[in-house]
């Protein structure tokens, strides 16, 4: 027996006004979400950016307080090399330090002497150092030189920790912890450990969210014998470093006074572009320069003049430099 309410189905008609009316509703919920979106997007990058500057001034003042860290006093300008020097319009940090290596133990340094290691080292997180026959460095790699703090040939006092019984340097002698790992170059230590922080205008990395004058100007990093370079922040306007001594009195920072203190001074973009004018940032009397204009630099008001709707900020840092001086070894 057939269906009496045999179903007829949709019409071609019916079902072009039901996609018709589908797609209003989509256009308009899709229109508000995206709304939404971009609305919250705005706001996080916002709260992104300034909880980034915060971030980058712990970043900074941690990485430069530990210049110098893990160095003995005097073992790399044996060969030459300055623990600190400004140049390029004080815009060219170069400095070395072990803490860059980012191993744990880095900043650990032993005596050896009446057949007995002694050591009070600690290091960055503040942890007692094992001596080098212990097994959690036993198969790394130290220097080890004289008492006169002196090691001429690298390759003959690069060791590893099991081997210190080899050691031929006549007693007392030193340890200082360098590395987990096989591939340091004893011939380069100093320059392998050498760090660079500058102000790079011309990079290979162009950042569209900065201001057109500043999507290749970033501050970047080169540690060692890297031959790239790390971007650390983009959208750098202006960067200016000096050396202090302990009264706060601008000295040369490769001279023969080792610095109590570094000043940093830069200008950096917050955010992306805005919908207004902004207002131009000012250096305080700590960082601005005779040449500034009320304590902007002529690079703010080159920016301003092209457009002025991006927001920028200073940061003005005085760095002490605790780990400068070097290892002062007993």
């Amino acid at each position: 027996m057939r269906n009496r309410f045999k179903s007829q189905g949709y019409t071609l008609v019916e079902i072009l006004i039901i996609i018709f009316l589908i797609g209003i509703f989509s256009s308009f919920f899709l229109s508000a979400l995206f709304d939404m979106y971009k609305n919250e997007s705005r706001v996080r990058y916002i709260l992104k950016s300034d909880s980034d500057i915060k971030a980058f001034k712990t970043y900074l003042r941690r990485e430069l307080e530990l210049i110098g860290f893990g160095i003995p006093k005097g073992i790399c300008s044996f060969w030459g090399f300055s623990p600190l020097d400004l140049s390029n319009n004080q815009s060219y940090l170069r400095y070395y330090t072990l803490a860059a290596r980012g191993n744990k133990w880095s900043g650990c340094w032993y005596v050896y002497d009446n057949n007995i290691f002694r050591t009070t080292a600690t290091n960055r997180f503040g942890e007692p150092c094992p001596f080098p026959n212990d097994t959690r460095v036993m198969n790394h790699y130290f220097i080890a030189f004289g008492s006169d703090k002196r090691c001429e040939n690298l390759n003959t006092c690069l060791i590893q920790g099991s081997q210190v019984n080899k050691i031929t340097l006549s007693t007392p002698y030193y340890l200082v912890y360098v590395d987990d790992s096989s591939n340091i170059n004893p011939t380069n230590f100093c320059s392998e450990i050498l760090t660079v922080l500058y102000l790079n205008n011309s990079s290979p990395i162009e950042d569209k969210i900065c201001h057109p004058l500043l999507r290749r100007s970033h501050l970047s990093m080169i540690m060692g014998n890297d031959t790239a370079s790390q971007l650390i922040l983009s959208c750098v306007a202006d960067l200016r470093m000096s050396c202090l001594d302990k009264n706060s009195n601008t000295i040369p920072c490769g001279g023969n006074q080792i610095p109590t203190f570094l000043k940093v001074c830069m200008i950096v973009q917050v955010g992306s572009r805005q919908a207004f004018a902004q207002e131009k940032p000012k250096y305080s009397s700590l960082c601005s320069a005779p040449t500034d204009n009320n304590g902007t630099p002529a690079i703010i008001d080159d920016l301003f003049a092209i457009d002025p709707n991006y927001r920028f900020t200073t940061i003005e840092e005085i760095i002490p430099l605790y780990n400068l001086q070097g290892l002062n070894l007993p």
